[in-house]
Parts: structure tokens; sequence; C-alpha cells
């Protein structure tokens, strides 16, 4: 049984990274075609295409690398600055704001990757969370023994699927898991994992998603 749901969540975790990189990728092989039907020649809109396509690939493998994978991609130094880098990275060129400030000192001394890898995935549930649009707010506070991480989600039609809200509550069983609630499955392991309490609300058009995280977690 324990194999069985390990490879269902396997399973999803390969979905949902293929299904947000097929667009992307699918996009730089249609320009290719459309340059080599073409002749080769560079046409600029064809061009500006691959490149674009390009870029959000590889800003989407990066965060996934940090967000999903073993935490490698995030220095011990500033862990919370690298966050954010990838953070404003992958969302550029998306229909949702992030406000995320530069994050304070005391806040990079008491942060780890586990910390990263909380937040990140909590992102992606904040972003999940906002169909229409509108913004995603971060505040990080130290608490004496670690750090308070709020995200507010706030815009038309706000509300967290209700497939990542079980997972976030504990109330999702294994074989339950869906390509959507990936982040919200690993945000929550992690937090296991690291001693950390996640907790989520939702008022008239606002998600907020929180992490009370131990020091260095």
């Amino acid at each position: 049984m324990e194999d069985n749901s390990l490879l269902a969540m396997t399973e999803q975790f390969a979905a949902r990274i293929c299904h947000d990189l097929v667009g992307p990728v699918g996009a730089i092989a249609n320009g290719v075609e459309l340059l080599a039907d073409d002749g080769g020649r560079a046409d600029p809109e064809v061009v500006s295409l691959i490149a674009t396509s390009a870029r959000t690939a590889s800003r989407r493998l990066q965060y996934y690398r940090a967000a999903f994978g073993s935490g490698n991609a995030i220095s011990t130094a500033k862990p919370l600055a690298d966050a954010r880098a990838l953070a404003i990275s992958i969302m550029e060129d998306g229909k949702v704001a992030l406000d995320w400030g530069a994050p304070a000192a005391a806040c990079e001394a008491m942060a780890g990757r586990d910390t990263v890898k909380i937040m990140l995935n909590l992102l992606l549930v904040a972003l999940e969370s906002l169909p229409r649009g509108g913004t995603v707010r971060l505040s990080v506070a130290p608490t004496g023994d670690g750090l308070d991480v709020a995200f507010s989600a706030e815009g038309q039609q706000a509300r967290i699927p209700d497939d990542a809200r079980k997972v976030l509550e504990g109330a999702a069983a294994s074989n339950e898991l869906t390509p959507r609630a990936v982040p919200a499955r690993l945000a929550r392991l992690v937090a296991e994992s690291a001693g950390a309490a996640l907790a989520v609300s939702e008022s008239d058009g606002a998600v907020r998603l929180t992490a009370r995280i131990p020091r260095a977690a």
C-alpha cells in the first residue's frame, strides 16, 4: 500500500510539472517549425515567441527545482532572498502581481531550505486561488524561535481549490492527490518534517495561507 501511495504521488508530481511546461515548450517547437517553413528567415515575431517561451520554461524549471527538489538550488546564506528572486521571475509575465519586499536580516538568519520550500509551495497554492488574477502579498516576521509567514491572495473570486484545502488541512487521503494539489501536499509534508504549523482561512475576495516555521528549518 505504501508503494502504491508513493507511485501515485510520483505520478501526480510528474503530471503537474509536465502540465506547466507543455505550453512554453510547445510554443518553442512551433516557433522553430515556423522558422523552418520560412526557410530559416529570422522573423522578429517568431524569434520573440521562441525567446519568451524559452524564458518562461527556464524560469519555471528553476522555481520547481527549488520548490519540489532537494533545496540545493537555494543558498544557505540568503535563502529568503533567493526564494524572492525565483518568485518574482516566475510571475513577471502573469496576471497576478506579487508584493514581496526584500527580507530583513533577522528573518534571513532564522530561515533555512525547508522554510523556502514551504514558502515557494504555498505561493503556488496562492496563485491557484486567483483564477481571475489579483495580488499576492507576503509578510514574514521573526517570532523569537522562528518565523511567521503569511500569504494573502486577493482578487475577484479568490478561493482556495477544494483539493488543495483538504491537503493543507490534513483531510485528504493519500490517493486523493491531484496535480493541482501537489504544492499543497509538498508544503504539508515539509512542514510536518520541520515541525511547522500551517493554516488556511478565507474571507470575501481573499485567501490567507499562514505558516509558523521553527528557526533554521
